[in-house]
């Protein structure tokens, strides 16, 4: 029933559900109605065509799998805002990540919930259900009235409660996460990860559009330059460059960037954002390794004794210098040549 009509002290409510699996079924018995105690009834659909046509029910929640195969999650929400904008959509995705809750809650979803956290999924729907009952005491005064202040204080809540759970999600990750306006690239925004990562503080980016291409390792300016002109062009890119901090310190980020444009996509440019990580350990291990093989190789092919390596089919893989003179082979040789000088145990 529509929440303008429920009565008494524990109302039956109707959510939809948009899981092809069926997964979500199990997760909303066990939780919501075993544990948590809420009345209510469920629809299930498993297409977009389904959902469509539900909504023209009484519907007080929409739950998507953002897993389901063959569903576009984009669409789901879509439909949902287009026929029935006054029901929110919750998105539960098994292991979702900081991208997809940016774009869950970018296309409209009241909030995305990890299926691995019930006391968390518990506590959004709670959170709704409880605002679904205030309009519904408030609209018994005046109706008219009660509707205009219910939704810009739903507005102004939700925009209020997805801005503070990206903010969490956004400051609590290692990677640096920015965003930056066009085409001047004043920067909007910079994730706590930043000042870690270059060792400044973020108002530094916020005054000087400039200073994210002055922290670039003068030998890699090149590349960064190509690949801001690459992501513009082909609207992403991903690049391995040094940064100089304050202190002199040089890492190394793995930085992937993409092109947002207005018109939903279709229209001109208006900001590049990214996210950058620092690989500065990856890079040093890399170095310690190419070292260690260039030692290793440099000590064994000044020593005067023969040296080689066969493979388990008795295939000579690697002879050292002694060894090709040995054999009257040049040390310069290719694997497959020196291959023709075959182990003892295979000349029988």
């Amino acid at each position: 029933m529509d929440a303008s009509t429920r009565s008494g002290s524990s109302p039956q409510y109707n959510f939809l559900i948009l899981d092809a699996t069926h997964s979500i079924e199990r997760f909303v018995a066990q939780y919501l109605r075993d544990e948590a105690g809420i009345s209510f009834d469920w629809r299930s659909t498993t297409t977009i065509e389904e959902l469509e046509h539900a909504l023209s029910g009484a519907v007080d929640l929409i739950l998507c799998n953002l897993n389901a195969p063959q569903t576009d999650i984009a669409d789901a929400i879509g439909v949902a805002q287009r026929l029935r904008p006054d029901v929110p959509v919750i998105v539960v995705a098994a292991q979702p990540t900081v991208r997809d809750a940016v774009r869950v809650m970018r296309l409209g979803a009241r909030g995305l919930v990890d299926a691995s956290d019930p006391q968390g999924f518990i506590e959004i729907v709670r959170q709704e259900l409880d605002a679904l009952a205030a309009v519904s005491e408030v609209m018994q005064v005046d109706s008219a009235r009660a509707e205009e202040t219910y939704w810009r204080k739903r507005a102004e809540e939700a925009l209020r409660q997805s801005e503070e759970k990206i903010r969490a999600l956004l400051d609590n990750m290692a990677d640096v996460v920015w965003s930056a306006e066009l085409p001047a690239f004043q920067m909007i925004y910079l994730n706590r990860a930043a000042e870690s990562l270059y060792g400044r503080p973020s108002a530094d980016f916020y005054g000087d559009s400039d200073l994210w291409m002055k922290v670039v390792h003068p030998d890699d300016a090149a590349l960064v330059k190509e690949m801001e002109e690459a992501v513009l062009r082909q609207g992403y890119c991903q690049a391995d460059y040094r940064i100089v901090r304050p202190d002199g310190e040089v890492r190394w980020i793995h930085d992937r960037s993409w092109l947002v444009r207005d018109d939903q996509g279709q229209g001109h440019p208006i900001r590049l954002e990214g996210i950058a990580s620092d690989i500065s350990a990856r890079k040093e291990a890399e170095n310690a390794l190419r070292t260690s093989e260039a030692r290793y190789r440099s000590i064994v092919e000044d020593q005067s004794e023969l040296i080689c390596r066969y493979d388990k089919n008795l295939n000579l893989t690697f002879g050292n210098a002694a060894y090709c003179r040995a054999y009257g082979r040049n040390p310069t040789s290719s694997s497959a040549n020196l291959s023709l000088c075959r182990h003892p145990r295979r000349l029988a």
